[in-house]
């Protein structure tokens, strides 16, 4: 009988380490209820309610149940990879939704070279799934957001991903927006180049935050680390204006130099900033 789509990894996410609980005392000849009584007995889920140790109990028993002995061996006793990624296989076989997911997004971009999950493939996900299923169509925005992070962070967890917080957020540079503006979260630098620096108060950029979607951020009025940048990339632009243009050795010698140049002065205006942004007044709006 084919799964269901179901959105239950929102309460029962990665679980590795109570997994792999349940595993050995599988592997020790426990019964499923000597296993859930020594569990509640001893505490070994580390878990101050009944109600979440039976969560946890009805999601790992789920997942052990489609392992044999060689994958549980490999769970207790394989190398850290080789375990997690087991755990992960247990949530492949008994989750239908993020098995496609994994199937049709994740390796789908790992097979183009592609290193990162964006927002927006969960929500392309999500929306063909929705016109699949009527179920999945029925879902609360809430649901699919925390499915998305839930789905990042087992990746993570499991090693297949660098971060689990590969999610794209927007970014504003004074009143310029800086690439794709589709993120639900975003970041407005305000620089001492800002049209209203000088003239706005608290109120005025506590306002630029409203909605709780964007964090503010107005750098000091030293603008000294902005000169140092404005050098680095017009010695960067006209490097490569010349790089396949022939020129006077002595020329070429001094761009060469120059370039050389470079990652000082990029390492020392990253450092500036730093110490900028650290001096920096930030607003968040926060909703109640």
């Amino acid at each position: 009988m084919e799964q269901q789509y179901l959105s239950n990894l929102t309460r029962e996410p990665y679980f590795y380490y109570e997994l792999k609980q349940v595993a050995k005392l599988t592997l020790a000849g426990f019964s499923s209820v000597e296993i859930r009584t020594k569990i509640k007995d001893e505490n070994l889920f580390q878990c101050t309610t009944n109600k979440g140790i039976n969560r946890l109990l009805s999601a790992t028993h789920e997942r052990v149940a489609v392992l044999d002995e060689i994958m549980l061996n490999l769970l207790v006793l394989g190398s850290l990879h080789t375990s997690k990624l087991v755990a992960l296989i247990a949530i492949l076989k008994t989750n239908r939704l993020f098995s496609e997911f994994v199937e049709e997004v994740y390796l789908k971009k790992l097979r183009l070279g592609e290193q990162e999950l964006e927002l927006r493939d969960f929500r392309i996900f999500f929306n063909n799934k929705a016109e699949q299923s009527a179920k999945v169509a029925g879902w609360q925005e809430f649901t699919l957001k925390k499915l998305s992070q839930v789905y990042s962070k087992i990746l993570f967890e499991s090693g297949l991903i660098n971060s689990k917080y590969d999610f794209a957020f927007n970014q504003q540079i004074d009143d310029r927006p800086r690439g794709k503006q589709d993120g639900e979260m975003g970041i407005q630098i305000i620089t001492p180049f800002f049209d209203h620096y000088s003239e706005y108060g608290e109120q005025e950029f506590k306002n630029l935050s409203f909605g709780g979607d964007k964090v503010v951020m107005k750098l000091p009025p030293d603008a000294s680390f902005w000169y140092e940048m404005e050098d680095v990339l017009k010695i960067e632009t006209y490097r490569i204006k010349t790089a396949s243009i022939s020129l006077l050795e002595a020329i070429r010698a001094i761009i060469d130099n120059k370039t050389r140049e470079l990652k000082t002065r990029k390492d020392r205006v990253k450092s500036l900033l730093v110490t900028e942004k650290t001096k920096a007044t930030k607003w968040l709006k926060v909703l109640t």
